[in-house]
C-alpha cells in the first residue's frame, strides 16, 4: 500500500508542478499557489522519489538525525504523509487553475520612492558591515561561525540579515520596474547579486533570490521567446544549484566524510522536509507525545513574534527549537544545533490531528490573500512569507511582515488624503 501511495503521490505531484511552474512562466500574474505547489514538490515529494532511486539517507554523518530513519521506514506513518501531502498539492492545484490573472499595479512601496532612501536601503548591508568593523571577516567565502564570528551571538547576523532582505526587497522593486535598461544595469545587478551572496555565504540565499528572480520576471510583459527561455534556464538553475550544494559540502564547508553517500545525506537535510514532517507525524499521532508544552504554542509565538520578550518573558521560542529539542531530548537553551522545520510538521505539533486539516486549508487561505493584492510588490511579500513557512524558520524574515504593515499604513493614509506620494 506504501508504495502505491508513494507512486501516486509523485506522479500527480510531478504533473501538478509541472502545470505550474508552465504557468509562472508563460501566463503573467498567476496565482501564488503556482509557486507554492513547485515548492512543495520540491521539499516534500522530490525527497520519496529519491527514497527509490538512491535510498533512505542512513544519516551517518549527521548522527542526531538517526531518530528519523524509524519514522521514514514505517508504513503507516509514510501512507498518512503521502495522503498529508496529496491533499494539500491538491488543493493548491484546484485553486490554481480556478485562478484568474488580474492587472498588478506596478509602482513602489511609497518609502521606496525616494531614490537617494531606496539607494542607502540597498546599500544598507554593507554599511552595517562597514560600521561594526567587521569587514576583515567578509575577505573569505565561507560561513559566519568560520570566518570568526561568534556563533552564540546571533543578533549581529539577524540584524544583517533583516538588512539584506529589505535590500534586496528594495533593489528588485525597483531594477524590474525600470522600462528601459542599461548594459551598466545588468552589470550592477550582477555585482549586486554576486556581493550579497558573498557577505550571506550560505546556501539559501542562491533559492532566494532564483525565487525574487523569477517572481519578477513572472509580472512582466515579456515576449513569447523570452518565457521559452525562462522555461528552459528555471530547470537547469535548479540542476547547477544542487551541483554547487555538493561542491560547497565538499570545499567550501568539508565534511569529515566526503563520500556520495554523506553528501547525499546533507543534501537530504537542506532539500527534504520529509524527514521532519514524518517524525513528527510518529510523535504526535502515533506515540501521542507532545512536541510543545502546550497546543498552539509556536503558532501563537509567531504570531505575536512581533513582541518583544522584555514585554513578555514566557512568550515561546522559534518552532525550530523546540523540534531540535524533541529530537536530541534535551532542553532548548542547551541546542548544539538547530533542525530546519516546515509549516506541515509546525500545524501537527501545534494542533495535532486537526493540524492536517489546518495546514492545507491555511495554505490555500494564505495563496487567496496574496492573490488579492493588487500590488506587484505586496504579492510579493506574501510570496516569500508563504516560501519561508514551507521551509525555513521565520524568525529572520519578521522584517518582510514590519514591511508590509508599514506600507499598508501608508497606503491607508494615503487613502484618507492624510499624506502625499
Amino acid at each position: 500500500m506504501t508504495q502505491i501511495l508513494d507512486w501516486l503521490l509523485i506522479f500527480f505531484g510531478t504533473i501538478f508542478s509541472f502545470y505550474s511552474f508552465k504557468r509562472i512562466c508563460f501566463q503573467k500574474n498567476c496565482s501564488v499557489s503556482n509557486f507554492i505547489i513547485c515548492i512543495v514538490y520540491v521539499f516534500c515529494i522530490l525527497p520519496i522519489m529519491l527514497n527509490y532511486f538512491i535510498g533512505i539517507p542512513e544519516y551517518n554523518t549527521v548522527y542526531w538525525y538517526k531518530v528519523f530513519i524509524s519514522s521514514m521506514e514505517n508504513e503507516a506513518i509514510s501512507c498518512i504523509y503521502d495522503l498529508y501531502i496529496f491533499f494539500s498539492i491538491t488543493s493548491l492545484f484546484i485553486y490554481a487553475s480556478k485562478f484568474k490573472p488580474k492587472d498588478t499595479r506596478n509602482d513602489k512601496f511609497m518609502f521606496f520612492n525616494s531614490k537617494l532612501f531606496s539607494k542607502i536601503i540597498v546599500l544598507s548591508p554593507l554599511i552595517y558591515i562597514l560600521i561594526s568593523g567587521t569587514l576583515k571577516n567578509y575577505m573569505v567565502y565561507n560561513t559566519q561561525s568560520l570566518r570568526g564570528f561568534d556563533i552564540n551571538n546571533s543578533s549581529y547576523f539577524t540584524n544583517l540579515m533583516a538588512l539584506i532582505f529589505l535590500s534586496l526587497f528594495s533593489y528588485y522593486s525597483s531594477f524590474f520596474k525600470k522600462e528601459k535598461k542599461k548594459k551598466s544595469d545588468y552589470i550592477i545587478f550582477i555585482l549586486y547579486n554576486f556581493l550579497i551572496i558573498w557577505i550571506v555565504g550560505k546556501r539559501f540565499i542562491f533559492a532566494n533570490i532564483a525565487i525574487t528572480i523569477l517572481y519578477y520576471l513572472s509580472q512582466l510583459d515579456l515576449k513569447e521567446n523570452i518565457r521559452k527561455k525562462i522555461f528552459k534556464l528555471v530547470p537547469i538553475f535548479l540542476m547547477i544549484l544542487i551541483c554547487f550544494s555538493g561542491l560547497y559540502l565538499k570545499v567550501v564547508r568539508p565534511l569529515s566524510d566526503t563520500s556520495f553517500d554523506s553528501i547525499y545525506e546533507m543534501l537530504r537535510v537542506d532539500f527534504g522536509r520529509d524527514d521532519v514532517i514524518k517524525y513528527t507525524i510518529e510523535k504526535e499521532l502515533i506515540q501521542n507525545e507532545r512536541i510543545l508544552e502546550y497546543r498552539g504554542e509556536t503558532m501563537l509565538g509567531l504570531l505575536c513574534q512581533i513582541v518583544p520578550r522584555k514585554i513578555w518573558p514566557e512568550k515561546p521560542y522559534p518552532h525550530y527549537m523546540y523540534l531540535t529539542a524533541s529530537l536530541l531530548n534535551v532542553s532548548i537553551f542547551k541546542l548544539p544545533a538547530g533542525t530546519t522545520p516546515s509549516y506541515y510538521e509546525m500545524a501537527i505539533s501545534n494542533f495535532g490531528y486537526f493540524g492536517i486539516i489546518f495546514a492545507i486549508f491555511t495554505l490555500v487561505l494564505l495563496c487567496y490573500f496574496a492573490d488579492k493584492s493588487r500590488s506587484i510588490d505586496t504579492k510579493y511579500i506574501w510570496t516569500m512569507l508563504i516560501v519561508v513557512l514551507l521551509t525555513q524558520s521565520m524568525d529572520i524574515y519578521i522584517i518582510y511582515i514590519f514591511i508590509y504593515a508599514l506600507c499598508k499604513i501608508l497606503e491607508f493614509m494615503y487613502n484618507l488624503k492624510k499624506i502625499k506620494i
